[in-house]
Parts: C-alpha cells; structure tokens; sequence
C-alpha cells in the first residue's frame, strides 16, 4: 500500500507541475501579449480553463479514493484468509488488536478493532506513534510494554519474525484491579512493649 500511495502522490505532483505551468504559459502569454495573444484571451475561455481544471481535479481525487478502497478490501479479503473471519471475530470479542509492520515500522495492515476506535494507524511509522515500543524490538517476545492511547490501555506484545503487533485491551481489568485496590480493608498493627505494666496502671489509675 505505501508503493501505491507514493504513486499516487508523484502523479498528483506531476497533474499540479502541469497546471502551474500552463498558468505560468498563459500569465506570461498574456503580460508580454506573444503572437497577439491579449486580442485572443477571452474572459469566457478563462473560466471554461478553470472549470476543466476543477473538474480533473475532482477526477483524480474520486479515482485516488477508489483505489484506496479497493487496496483496504484487498487487503482485509487476504488477512480474512490468513486469520479467518472466526479468528478474526475472536479477537473482536477479546478486544485484541493486531498491527502489520514493514521494515521500516511502516504500518501495513490493522485489523477491525483500530478501525472501530477510530485509531488510523495506515501508513505511519508506529514508533513515532508510540515510542515506548522500541523497547520490545531487542526484547524476547513475552517481553511486555503497557500504553495508552484515547484513555484505554493496552498490552503490547511484538513478534518480530512476523512484523506483528498484538495489543490486547486491559482497560476494565486495570478499572477492577485499581477499585479493588481503593476498596481494599487496611489492617493496623500496634506493638506495645510491658503491655501489661501499662494495663496495670490504668487499672490502678481507674480504682482512684
């Protein structure tokens, strides 16, 4: 998907190069008024220029979104074949994430449950998103690191031979950990050296 984007980006610079030099072409044409070209402009081809150029515009913009569109189904039809559509259900329900990386911790592929969070991870680099992660690349793979994103937190595990991240949702587990805390019973012990002296004297203080 980044080869596309790039694509696609070096195609929307080459259409914008284009429009800017064809307005450079008729603003020059125009000043220094080449081959007559003032008794030739007229305000109406002018407009009908600027719409031809909006109307590219949208164009391209119409067929960028459907590209993409056809990328991402692409590319959930064959991670619904890798994992499988129960597999994948599975982890819905277990509120577990999963996170695709090239080698350049570029992000590839997110399954359903970023989506459904609003968290767009595609094609960013995930160490700048959450720094901490550096820290389970020279880990062993059971190493874990705790973030938090949009108020919700997550363990974070990462398997480096297949570029995956797994983020497995804690949120209500750290809720009910930290409110069993709050409600915890607190036990005080109080050490008293001659407790029975002082129980004496008290006795003794009373009888007066």
């Amino acid at each position: 998907m980044t080869k596309e984007l790039r694509k696609m980006k070096i195609r929307a610079l080459f259409i914008v190069a284009l429009e800017l030099i064809g307005a450079a072409a008729v603003a020059v044409f125009y000043f220094y008024n080449f081959f007559g070209f003032r008794d030739l402009f007229i305000i109406e081809y002018l407009f009908a220029t600027l719409a031809g150029f909006i109307i590219i515009n949208v164009l391209f913009i119409w067929l960028i979104l459907v590209r993409l569109s056809k990328i991402r189904k692409k590319s959930d039809l064959k991670a619904a074949e890798l994992i499988g559509n129960d597999v994948q259900e599975a982890y819905k329900f277990g509120m577990i994430g999963l996170v695709v990386v090239d080698e350049n911790d570029i992000v590839l592929w997110t399954n359903d449950l970023f989506q459904e969070r609003q968290i767009d991870l595609l094609d960013i680099n995930i160490l700048e998103w959450q720094p901490n992660l550096r820290e389970l690349h020279d880990a062993s793979p059971d190493v874990v690191v705790k973030i938090e994103v949009n108020s919700r937190n997550y363990d974070v595990k990462y398997l480096s031979d297949a570029g995956l991240y797994i983020f497995k949702d804690m949120t209500e587990y750290e809720s009910i950990f930290e409110y069993s805390r709050e409600q915890a019973p607190v036990l005080g012990i109080i050490m008293l050296d001659n407790y029975s002296d002082v129980a004496g004297n008290l006795d003794d203080a009373n009888d007066v």
